[in-house]
């Protein structure tokens, strides 16, 4: 694992709930050691090739294949103990070493054959979660996955050496060694006769009440009987304790003395018989510690890829197509260049060194116009199923189907993206969640968002935030699509950090922060900044957030800000590399949608919203009267341009309809020609195949009224070649002039119709070949 992220705001961006989600998918103790020490990084190659093995696992998991962690703990201090010369690790220690190393070799062996179904067609593409073009073949379906097993050696040799040597109840078989099986056969013997004998003896004692019960117990490996405590003397032997009770003790009797020195020495034989091969077994695994604990390692990061890949099956993730930061002196410009040629779900088909196309197709109900060159770049907001993205009207940026038009390149792009906790907690309550998409570009890396209240801009910019750091965790991304930057830092400034401790307010503990991410953040750092410019006087609150935010646009580096501030909003409206976007809000409910639009600001609809809610009516009434006219058109303004975008959005629903209504129908009208001219087609075969059958009767005729036999027939095998012929040059003309125009092979092609003839002009008299008759062309 390389450094991780020195900044992160894991805390605020819930990385640790995200880990936790992560962590339930794992099936070892093992494996959920490694997801609570995965953490975000700026090592690209790192990140890379987390994605490409978490990629070929979960098309493993896909293609039907299957390997169980269970069980599996970390032994690696047992094998560094298993090292040191003279130790001995207890039947139950090796047993979970020799686990892991058994899973190890299973996977080696699994890993060698995967299934089927993972192979690619033979010079085919790859398919599933992998692009065109990547090393995945036929041959090497999965290329890190292999390269990861490699490192597990052949434990063929240690795996049958301990063959039926560990009992499942953590104890060493009899087949341990030949001569721990001959001690354990002779200490039941031994057992044997003790209790024969205790039992003769217990007969001859039942006669006088002197015994508590008539049963043989063992106290201290020794046989001994339970005598009545004030009967203990007529019995001859030793005593070995007493009831709790007291009116019990326990005898060994003289004459099973001999008989039970017997079985304790056979005990002690067994023991250091025990050690002996405990000893033999621990070496065993100290010759091999290198290896095993290479294998732990293995086994570690595979369950991680595991872990991983079923949490990106149960929440739809992708992989991410990484956008490298330049370096500084780069003459193509810009501060990221696309990892190309290595997104999840489509390669990249522009010139070398240009960025993945995105945005060709958003789904179902998504319409993006494309802008003329030298506009705006392009930007996307999923609106849902069935909406269609409001992005035509002329003071709106262009989105474009490419993140590579007009050479723009993408800095960041999320397609229905999901934040992963939100989704879960909406799951436990039965709802859904709406997705996010955001589109930026080169040249523009700050965007501020607006609009009302519990509208959802805390929960997009912590999406943004938490994806990230998810991605360079090695995490795929719960979207439909996504390419995100590699940051050096993700500084976030969210939530309330009021402090009472250190005595900071919640306006100081927001300056302090703000302060900190400003001398931190650099042009390859994503800062995110919730609510700017708040909890203050509104007018100073407005100057103080403009002023932050054009210091992170001179900084270029990567920010998102939520506002309420109309100034805010203006100076997005006129700084360049600056967008302005809203979250939804349905002005008939007042109720949010928690959809982003980018290219528009917000409106606040505080007012709205207070009597929505029940305020009373005359403090909104009066609420409405101390609005500046100033403020009052900035509403009517953003009420307009939302009502002509819901209008355009409506507008484009039912272009898209009729377009389907078009393509319907002239896919039947399609449909039908084709038919009728199939129709045609046989007509004429049938007409073709009648006139043939007139011409061979006609000419079998004449062959007929010869009277000399031999020129019958040599007149009659003249005629069957011209018949043959006849049939042959009719199916060649009727091939040319009809079944290649029907098939269009002939279209656009002269040479495809040679039987076309040139220079003919009307009132020409030409011969038809096919029917050896003169026609005049008219």
């Amino acid at each position: 694992m390389p450094d991780p992220l020195l900044h992160s705001s894991a805390a605020v961006l819930e990385f640790d709930r995200l880990r936790e989600m992560v962590r339930g998918c794992c099936q070892s103790e093992l494996g959920r050691q490694a997801v609570d020490e995965l953490a975000p990084t700026a090592d690209a190659e790192w990140v890379e090739r987390q994605q490409q093995l978490t990629a070929e696992v979960r098309a493993f998991l896909q293609a039907g294949g299957r390997f169980d962690f269970g069980g599996l703990g970390n032994p690696r201090q047992l094998v560094l103990r298993a090292r040191i010369g003279g130790a001995a690790l207890d039947p139950a220690e090796l047993r979970e070493v020799i686990l892991l190393v058994d899973r190890a070799a299973e996977w080696r062996e699994a890993a060698a054959h995967p299934p089927q179904a993972m192979r690619p067609p033979a010079g085919g593409p790859p398919v599933g979660l992998f692009p065109s073009g990547s090393s995945r073949d036929a041959d090497n379906p999965w290329p890190a996955v292999e390269q990861l097993s490699s490192t597990i050696q052949d434990f063929t040799p240690l795996l049958r050496y301990f063959a039926h040597k560990l009992a499942p109840d953590g104890s060493l078989d009899d087949h341990a060694s030949p001569a721990l099986a001959g001690i354990r056969r002779e200490i039941e013997s031994q057992r044997r006769r003790i209790q024969e004998s205790l039992r003769g003896y217990l007969r001859r004692l039942s006669e006088g009440s002197v015994l508590q019960d008539e049963l043989v117990t063992i106290r201290g490996d020794r046989f001994v009987i339970p005598v009545k405590t004030e009967q203990k003397r007529r019995v001859q032997g030793v005593v070995h304790g007493a009831s709790s009770s007291g009116q019990t003790v326990f005898v060994e009797p003289l004459e099973t003395i001999e008989q039970n020195n017997e079985l304790v020495r056979l005990l002690e034989d067994e023991q250091q018989e025990i050690h002996r091969i405990l000893l033999e077994m621990t070496a065993r695994i100290g010759q091999q510690a290198d290896a095993i604990l290479l294998a732990v390692e293995t086994l570690r990061e595979l369950e991680l890829q595991f872990a991983k890949a079923r949490f990106a099956d149960e929440y739809q993730c992708t992989r991410v197509q990484l956008l490298i930061p330049r370096l500084e002196s780069s003459p193509e410009g810009g501060p990221y260049l696309p990892a190309v040629g290595k997104c999840g779900e489509q390669e990249n088909a522009g010139a070398p060194g240009s960025a993945p196309s995105f945005g060709a197709n958003l789904g179902e109900g998504h319409v993006h116009s494309t802008g003329a060159p030298g506009s705006a770049p392009s930007f996307g907001a999923n609106l849902g199923e069935g909406h269609v993205h409001s992005t035509g009207a002329p003071f709106l940026p262009s989105f474009g189907r490419s993140g590579t038009e007009n050479g723009a390149q993408h800095s960041l792009f999320l397609l229905n993206a999901r934040h992963p906790v939100l989704e879960r907690n909406l799951r436990l309550r039965g709802k859904a969640i709406v997705p996010l998409t955001l589109e930026m570009d080169a040249a523009h890396r700050q965007l501020i968002v607006s609009g009302p209240n519990t509208g959802g801009k805390t929960v997009a910019l912590k999406a943004v935030g938490l994806l990230v750091l998810m991605a360079q965790a090695g995490i795929p991304v719960p979207a439909d699509r996504a390419a995100l930057p590699i940051c050096d830092a993700v500084l976030a400034d969210i939530g309330d950090s009021q402090s009472i401790e250190q005595n900071l307010s919640t306006f100081s503990a927001h300056v302090t922060n703000i302060d900190r991410i400003s001398h931190t953040a650099t042009p390859h750092s994503l800062v995110l900044l919730d609510e700017l410019g708040s909890a203050t006087d509104p007018e100073e609150g407005a100057a103080l957030a403009v002023a932050i935010a054009e210091h992170f646009r001179r900084s270029q580096a990567l920010t998102l800000i939520s506002t309420h501030h109309t100034a805010l909003k203006i100076y997005a409206a006129n700084s360049p590399g600056v967008l302005n976007a809203a979250v939804g809000f349905n002005p008939k409910t007042l109720a949010p949608t928690y959809e982003l639009r980018v290219g528009v600001p917000g409106a606040s609809a505080g007012i709205n919203i207070a009597q929505q809610i029940g305020l009373n009516t005359e403090i909104v009434a009066e609420a409405r009267r101390r609005l500046s006219t100033q403020t009052q058109d900035i509403a009517g303004f953003l009420d307009r341009l939302h009502a002509d975008l819901r209008r355009l959005e409506a507008e484009r629903v039912q272009i898209r309809q009729r377009e389907q209504e078009v393509a319907r129908e002239r896919g039947r009208l399609e449909a039908e020609g084709l038919k009728e001219q199939r129709e045609k087609v046989r007509e004429m075969e049938k007409k073709l195949d009648s006139l043939l059958r007139d011409f061979e009767y006609h000419a079998r005729q004449a062959v007929a009224t010869v009277q000399d036999r031999a020129a019958a027939q040599k007149l009659g095998r003249e005629a069957e070649r011209q018949i043959a012929r006849a049939r042959r040059e009719f199916r060649e003309q009727f091939n040319q002039a009809v079944v290649a125009h029907t098939t269009g092979s002939d279209r656009g092609d002269a040479n495809a119709r040679p039987h076309v003839v040139d220079r003919v002009s009307v009132g020409d008299t030409v011969q038809l070949k096919s029917l050896g008759r003169a026609a005049k062309v008219l």
